[in-house]
């Protein structure tokens, strides 16, 4: 450093005798070249780590990079639009729909001339601004996703029905402003809606359903899909409006609607392509609304293919009887936390042939022998499971394990957390198992040994989860390094391995992904 700070010019390099360079100018690395200079294809694999909101500020830059991210975007879900992105470039909508993006998601991000504009302080004027630049850009548009918006109220959803009146997918996940009112004028000028969700508008009542379903209104009555999870005011009229004026519906979920009573279900089960229903919480339900559901104590007549009855805890194996005599198509099951579901229901359970996922999670009642009658070892079961989730269930053994390799032999993700019964044993007969993907075992009691049993087997395991399995020693990476090359997400927290150990699990496995 020279003075006054000034930094001093290298000296010349010298040639092979010692003397100086006789050009006497610095030789400098060629710079690398632009990124502007990068293939199409080789921008568009980069911009794949971004997220949506990063994808929206890249294609400000040039064309190239718009047209990159666009191509992701629309591969993508939906596509994030902020007011203040449609304020600095006013054709950013007109490229979107070139490329045939119709699914947009509001998103609130910093803006240069307008500093940071949050979901909280948007008007109803803000929102009718974005309502007409999206029907004029976007004239295209049909799913309209306002996630968090809590500034959203009737006169905002006047404006999304007066400029999108061709919405068939409307997300208000959140806006807690949402009321009956706005509802009803949805319902006068979405006549197009196929999907509604509603999750967490908690000032929604059974009139704004009725409103919906064209009772006291004209009504969305294309609907498909709608959702009111942790609607709380809602009771059993609510579902006597679905079922009255929504016939189309293929997905519905109430979950977390503590009004929701077996008489509800009597209407529900004549709603012929209802497909997905979620009761996950209804906690008032018991045997005999399932009864109701499966139309063995009513006349319905559904074909669903998933159920989701997770948090019911007063229903018993009569339910799960009901559910297999009346409900023969279902793919999806959760029980999840029934605490009162035992071996017997897993009987009645084995002959649903084309039950693929099941959760059992948190069901403590169920042993060794309700596995063997799953897995069609003590029972004429014929399952084809490909998902199971036994977190939980403290009573099983290794003899689960057993069975599972024997009846159940294609399943590609088993969930054995905190089964603190189940030992490298378990895991030698697991090993076998030539279709298992996903295996999770944390929080069990398994050694090195339990590994090295895995190791030798012939799994095709891409994700393990041994999360504190604290008797876990390095002899277990090195069991994983030799024989689960295929390993791509290892879950290890708590476990007990050396710092020098990981290093070389890294260096030896560098496509595995630690967490």
């Amino acid at each position: 450093m020279g003075p006054g700070g000034r930094k001093r010019k290298a000296p010349p390099p010298e040639d092979d005798d010692g003397g100086s360079s006789s050009s006497g100018s610095e030789q400098e690395p060629p710079p690398p070249p632009p990124i502007s200079l990068l293939p199409p294809e080789l921008l568009i694999k980069i911009f794949e780590y971004l997220d949506d909101e990063d994808q929206v500020q890249v294609s400000q830059v040039c064309r190239d990079w718009q047209a990159a991210s666009y191509q992701i975007l629309w591969w993508r879900s939906e596509a994030p639009v902020s007011l203040c992105h449609l304020r600095n470039d006013p054709s950013m909508l007109a490229n979107m729909a070139a490329w045939g993006i119709r699914r947009v998601r509001i998103v609130m991000t910093p803006c240069v001339t307008m500093g940071f504009v949050s979901h909280a302080t948007c008007t109803p004027e803000t929102y009718s601004e974005l309502c007409r630049a999206l029907r004029a850009g976007l004239p295209s548009l049909r799913a309209l996703n306002m996630t968090g918006c809590p500034s959203v109220t009737k006169r905002s959803l006047a404006q999304i029905g007066k400029h999108l009146k061709g919405l068939e997918e409307l997300v208000l996940f959140g806006c807690r402003h949402v009321s009956d009112a706005g509802l009803l004028i949805l319902s006068d000028r979405l006549l197009h809606l196929k999907k509604l969700s509603l999750d967490h508008c908690n000032l929604v009542t059974n009139a704004g359903v009725g409103h919906l379903a064209g009772i006291t209104a004209r009504g969305c009555l294309q609907l498909e899909c709608l959702s009111l999870e942790n609607c709380d005011r809602l009771s059993d009229v609510a579902l006597h409006h679905v079922a009255q004026g929504l016939p189309r519906l293929r997905y519905l979920s109430v979950r977390f609607c503590g009004g929701i009573r077996d008489e509800a279900l009597v209407p529900l089960s004549r709603l012929t392509r209802l497909r997905t229903l979620n009761l996950s919480f209804c906690q008032r339900i018991t045997d005999v609304g399932v009864g109701h559901l499966a139309g063995i104590t009513a006349d319905g007549c559904l074909q669903l293919e998933e159920l989701d009855l997770a948090g019911c805890g007063q229903l018993s194996d009569h339910a799960v009887r009901y559910v297999t005599q009346g409900l023969p198509r279902l793919v999806h099951l959760s029980l999840r936390f029934c605490g009162n579901i035992g071996d017997g229901a897993l009987l009645s359970m084995s002959l649903l042939s084309r039950l693929k996922s099941l959760n059992l999670s948190f069901c403590q009642r169920i042993s060794d022998v309700g596995i063997g009658h799953l897995a069609g070892i003590t029972s004429r079961g014929c399952l084809q499971l490909e998902v199971l989730d036994l977190e939980e269930c403290e009573r099983l053994t290794n003899l689960t394990c057993r069975y599972l390799a024997q009846g159940l032999s294609g399943l590609r993700h088993l969930k054995l957390c905190c089964c603190e019964k189940i030992r490298d044993e378990g895991l030698l007969f697991l090993s076998r198992m030539s279709s298992l993907n996903i295996l999770e075992v944390s929080y069990c009691n398994i050694t090195d040994k339990g590994i090295g049993h895995l190791a030798r087997g012939c799994l095709p395991l891409s994700t393990l989860n041994i999360t504190c399995c604290e008797t876990l020693g390095d002899a277990s990476l090195g069991y994983i390094v030799r024989g689960l090359g295929r390993l791509r997400k290892l879950y290890r927290c708590g476990c007990n391995f050396s710092l020098n150990c990981m290093l070389e699990l890294e260096q030896q496995m560098p496509g595995l992904l630690i967490l």
